[in-house]
């Protein structure tokens, strides 16, 4: 967030406020005519008229864990995306890992294909097993219910992983569902996203986690990754409920206490699966992976206010951003900067 002239300027990536956005410069909103000629017929033109916006993004570069892996990850959009992997190999990250590592990994690296998104794109959000405390929601019987608060980076959910831990004596099982927010980003509902079911039931085999915390990596449900149910920059809640009568706990890790700097909270019920007599826990942040799948793009929303208490201004949403290029620089002392080229052919201004 930066202040010019008494002006206050925010820009938030899908959703998520940039704060070690240095400036944002738009080149150009308004009307591109491109002409072009049918093969073999010299006497037909015609002219094609878009709407396009152009523009750069000026960044200084982070290696904070937690929430900046997102913008570190929108960074590397132009060749590839930032994964959570296994840490012992550097393969998938598996169910009993206990271990993990951050990779770049290049989903497709023609030049073409990365600018124009002709490809899917990948997304994650995660905190590493480093950043997790002893603290944790243990869920003692069948219906013991938490809710985990994410904001979608991509249209789709192609992976999700849980940091957990059993008993010694039985197996445990779950299930997850995708729930939509009441509408103010702090409370989620009871109501399934239109078109996302329940996962399957997920069985955490105390063989396994009896011992220690380690990632457990859910069967997602077909619907989550068959078509774009979220939409980027909105809050969802994983509702992850106990269905297993066995004895012992079944324990959900949190982030280290005070490290909170992520999007993501906490609700919990340790009676039933209803959000309605849930108590909320918003200082701990339960330690998840997420994958998204990206379709559309970048959406990109900058707020011009007329005052430091953001009152009212002018708000700028470019949809389906294309990153054109990245160009770094470096200087003697001082942080790595970047500075990304984009456009766009979706875009908007209003009032706020």
């Amino acid at each position: 967030m930066a202040n010019f002239l008494g002006q206050r300027t925010r820009v938030e990536f899908n959703g998520h406020d940039v704060s070690h956005l240095t400036g944002c410069s738009i080149g150009s909103m308004g009307k591109v005519f491109d002409t072009f000629q049918t093969l073999n017929d010299p006497y037909d033109h015609d002219i094609e008229i878009m709407e396009e916006a152009s523009g750069s993004f000026d960044f200084v570069a982070s290696d904070k864990t937690g929430a900046d892996n997102k913008f570190k990850e929108i960074m590397n959009l132009v060749t590839g995306y930032q994964d959570l992997v296994d840490g012992a190999d550097d393969g998938t990250l598996a169910s009993g890992d206990t271990t993990d590592n951050v990779m770049q990994v290049d989903t497709d690296f023609d030049a073409t294909n990365e600018v124009t998104y002709t490809v899917p794109r990948f997304l994650t959000t995660f905190r590493r097993i480093s950043e997790s405390s002893t603290d944790n929601f243990a869920m003692t019987n069948a219906n013991d219910t938490m809710w985990v608060k994410f904001r979608a980076q991509g249209e789709r959910i192609t992976a999700l992983a849980l940091l957990a831990k059993c008993s010694t004596s039985h197996d445990h099982t779950f299930t997850v569902s995708v729930c939509t927010d009441a509408g103010a980003g702090t409370t989620p509902t009871d109501s399934l996203v239109s078109g996302m079911s329940a996962s399957a039931t997920q069985t955490v085999p105390n063989a396994t986690f009896a011992a220690a915390k380690k990632w457990f990596v859910v069967t997602t449900h077909s619907s989550w990754s068959d078509a774009d149910r979220l939409s980027i920059g909105t809050d969802y809640w994983l509702r992850i409920t106990r269905t297993d009568g066995n004895t012992g706990n079944l324990e959900f890790y949190f982030a280290t206490a005070g490290d909170q700097h992520d999007y993501s909270g906490l609700w919990y019920d340790s009676t039933d699966a209803a959000i309605a007599s849930a108590t909320p826990d918003t200082d701990s942040e339960a330690i998840h992976y997420i994958k998204f799948k990206a379709t559309e793009g970048l959406k990109v929303d900058v707020m011009d206010y007329v005052d430091a208490a953001e009152t009212n201004g002018i708000k700028y949403t470019f949809n389906n951003v294309e990153l054109d290029s990245v160009s770094p620089s470096f200087a003697n002392k001082q942080a790595t900067r970047a500075s990304i080229s984009w456009k766009c052919n979706d875009w908007s201004l209003t009032g706020i």
